[in-house]
C-alpha cells in the first residue's frame, strides 16, 4: 500500500517540477524549451546530472516530451557556452557534471528514431566530449573532475571546504584545496572524501567510465547516420581509454575499481559506490566484473548502498558512511544486472525502496538521501553554500 502512496506522490508532483524561462532573468539562464527541476520548491534551475535520473522518471510515467525538452535545452547550453554547465545559472559557469547527455540522447533515440534529430545530437556531444578532452585532460591520459579555477576564486573555494566539512584547513595548501573544493561540486559528489584534499592529482573512475559511454554511444550515433571515419575514430577512442581504465584504476590489491592518484601513484584510500560505475558501463571483463562487485558488496548495509565505506578520515562529508544515495544505488543495481547477479540486484533495491517508503510514511516527503545503517533521513549534512 505504501509503495502505491509514494508512486502517487511522484506521479503528482513530477510535473509540478516544469518550469519555464525563456529570458535570461539576473542569474538565471533563459531556456528555449520548458525545463525539470528536482524538486518543487528548492533548486530551481535545469540541474545536469540529475536530468538524466529525471528523465528516466518521464519517459517511465510517458512524459517523453518533456525528457525531449530537458535535452535540447543542454543542446542550447552547449552551442552557447561549449559545454554543460552545473545547472543554469550564470554562476555555475565555472564546471559541468557528470556527462550524462549521451545516455539522454540515447534513451531518446531508442524511442523516436529520429535520425534529423540525431544528427544535431551527434554535434552536441562531440562538442561537449572536445570540452573534457581539453579542459579536464591529465597527464596520465584520463580525465578528471574540476582541473583548473582561476585564482581570484580560491579563498572562496578553500572558505566553502572549510565550512562544509568542518575542518580548519592549511592554509598553504589553499590552492589543492580550493581545487578540490571545485572537482567535488562538478563531480555531483559535494563533499567526498575520495580525493582527499588533493584532487588535482586524481582521476576518477565515475568520470571516465561516463566518458567511454560518450565515446561508445557518439560512435554508435555516427554508424546510424552513416558517418563511418567519426564513428571508427570514437570506437578507437573508446578501446583506448578502456586499456587505460583497467591499466590505471583497477586495484588489485582491494579488487574493485577505484579513483587514482597520478601526481602521487596510489589508488583513493576510500573505497566508494563509484567503483560500480566502470560494470554499469561495460568497461570491465567479466572477471574485474564479478570481483568489483564482490568487494563493493561490502558497502551494503540493512537499508542500501553507502556512497563510502565506513573511513577513518576527518571531516563531515554527505557523500560518505553512512548516506545512501539515489544515484549510487541506481548504478550498483543496473551493474549487478548487467552482469547476471539479479539476486543481489534486487536485494539492493528493495533495501532501499523500503526505506524510501518507511521514511516518507513517517514525514509525508521524499529526501535526497538517508541512513543506510539505520534507515532514518538522520544522515550527514553539509552547508549548502557553493
Amino acid at each position: 500500500m505504501r509503495n502505491k502512496d509514494v508512486e502517487k506522490y511522484i506521479e503528482t508532483h513530477l510535473m509540478e517540477c516544469t518550469r519555464a524561462n525563456y529570458n535570461d532573468e539576473d542569474t538565471l539562464i533563459g531556456l528555449p524549451y520548458p525545463y525539470s527541476v528536482p524538486c518543487p520548491d528548492h533548486f530551481q534551475e535545469l540541474y545536469y546530472w540529475d536530468t538524466y535520473f529525471i528523465n528516466l522518471g518521464l519517459i517511465e510515467k510517458g512524459h517523453l516530451e518533456q525528457a525531449l525538452n530537458n535535452v535540447n535545452d543542454f543542446f542550447f547550453l552547449i552551442e552557447k557556452y561549449g559545454f554543460v554547465p552545473n545547472a543554469s545559472r550564470t554562476y555555475y559557469l565555472d564546471r559541468s557534471q557528470p556527462p550524462f547527455l549521451s545516455m539522454m540522447v540515447k534513451d531518446i533515440f531508442d524511442r523516436t528514431r529520429n535520425l534529423e534529430w540525431l544528427d544535431h545530437a551527434l554535434t552536441m556531444l562531440c562538442r561537449e566530449h572536445s570540452f573534457w578532452m581539453t579542459k579536464r585532460m591529465t597527464p596520465c591520459g584520463l580525465n578528471q573532475y574540476g582541473s583548473e579555477i582561476p585564482e581570484s576564486t580560491w579563498n572562496k573555494r578553500f572558505q566553502i571546504m572549510q565550512n562544509r566539512t568542518g575542518q580548519t584547513l592549511p592554509e598553504e595548501n589553499k590552492h589543492a584545496i580550493a581545487r578540490t573544493s571545485h572537482a567535488n561540486v562538478e563531480s555531483g559528489w559535494d563533499c567526498t572524501p575520495r580525493f582527499e584534499f588533493d584532487a588535482e592529482n586524481y582521476v576518477q573512475v565515475d568520470l571516465n567510465s561516463l566518458l567511454y559511454l560518450q565515446e561508445k554511444n557518439i560512435a554508435f550515433f555516427a554508424s546510424q547516420l552513416g558517418h563511418s571515419t567519426v564513428a571508427k575514430e570514437f570506437q578507437k577512442l573508446a578501446e583506448n581509454r578502456r586499456d587505460l581504465m583497467n591499466r590505471l584504476l583497477w586495484c588489485e590489491e582491494k579488487g574493485a575499481y577505484m579513483d587514482w592518484n597520478f601526481g602521487k601513484g596510489h589508488f583513493s584510500p576510500v573505497l566508494s559506490g563509484a567503483g560500480f560505475f566502470p560494470i554499469f558501463a561495460g568497461v570491465s571483463d567479466k572477471t574485474r566484473a564479478e570481483r568489483t562487485a564482490e568487494t563493493l558488496l561490502n558497502l551494503e548495509y540493512p537499508h542500501g548502498i553507502s556512497a563510502c565505506e565506513k573511513n577513518s578520515i576527518s571531516g563531515r562529508y554527505q557523500w560518505s558512511y553512512p548516506n545512501a544515495w539515489a544515484p549510487v544505488q541506481y548504478i550498483a543495481v543496473r551493474a549487478l544486472q548487467a552482469i547476471g547477479k539479479h539476486t543481489d540486484a534486487k536485494r539492493i533495491a528493495e533495501k532501499y525502496i523500503s526505506t524510501v517508503d518507511d521514511c516518507f510514511e513517517k514525514t509525508g516527503r521524499l529526501w535526497e538521501k538517508y541512513n543506510a545503517v539505520v534507515g532514518s533521513i538522520n544522515v550527514i549534512s553539509e552547508k549548502t553554500e557553493q
